[in-house]
């Protein structure tokens, strides 16, 4: 029997910040151990690279993540699925050409603290993978399925991408949550995914707030059941 497996690895730059450690020598060493990971069978790997979103800000460090980066893909690029996340903010200023010539597979974007990811998404290879960490990873937030269904097809639209490109995810991560809530949130993205995958627009949208995909809303507003239908 088959198993599907990933295994998720601190990127270099973010491993670099930590430790103090080089980011090009990391990138080397977790290389190494992406086609270790690879040989094992493990054909999914992410890279987790949560301070480059702070680093974006500044012209050395953005060049310092793209370079560490660069020197990981170049060592373990081509026998594996390689995902690069971003969390915590926007991504943005690191720029397309930073992250998009590098030969990551899929990457997935914190959509809740850095709205501005969609202008990345927006200039995605069609080719590539999209996760959208749509799911607001707070206690209190709503887990209503329309704002992951609109990401679904919206990062679809982009590029020609197609739904058969695209995830969907938390935000960040759930650690800060009681059992129970995280395991509510993650029913809830299930069951959002399984809806941005229906075929059929017509149960699309009966599945769905009425107020998210009925026209007159726009037009007047608010949502309004006795309004007339128009023909």
């Amino acid at each position: 029997m088959l198993v599907a497996v990933k295994q998720a690895l601190l990127g270099p730059f973010s491993a670099s910040r930590r430790s103090g450690d080089d980011a090009l020598m990391l990138a080397e060493g977790i290389g190494r151990t992406v086609i270790e990971l690879a040989e094992a069978g493990c054909q999914l790997v992410e890279i987790e690279e949560p301070e480059a979103v702070a680093a974006a800000a500044h012209d050395a460090t953005r060049l310092a993540v793209g370079a560490a980066l660069g020197r990981l893909t170049n060592v373990a690029a081509g026998g594996v699925h390689l995902s690069l996340v971003l969390t915590g903010g926007n991504a943005f200023p690191l720029g397309a050409a930073t992250l998009f010539d590098l030969p990551f597979a899929s990457y997935a974007f914190d959509l809740i603290a850095g709205p501005d990811n969609w202008r990345l998404i927006a200039q995605a290879p069609g080719d590539r993978g999209i996760v959208c960490g749509a799911l607001d990873p707070s206690a209190r937030s709503s887990d209503r399925p329309e704002p992951l269904v609109w990401a679904a097809h919206y990062a679809a639209s982009t590029g020609g991408r197609g739904l058969n490109r695209v995830g969907l995810a938390n935000a960040s991560s759930l650690v800060g949550l009681t059992r129970e809530r995280a395991r509510a949130k993650l029913v809830a993205l299930a069951e959002a995914a399984r809806l941005a995958a229906l075929q059929d627009p017509k149960e699309l949208a009966a599945s769905l707030d009425p107020r998210a995909v009925d026209i007159r809303s726009a037009a007047l507003g608010a949502y309004d059941p006795n309004a007339p239908r128009r023909r």
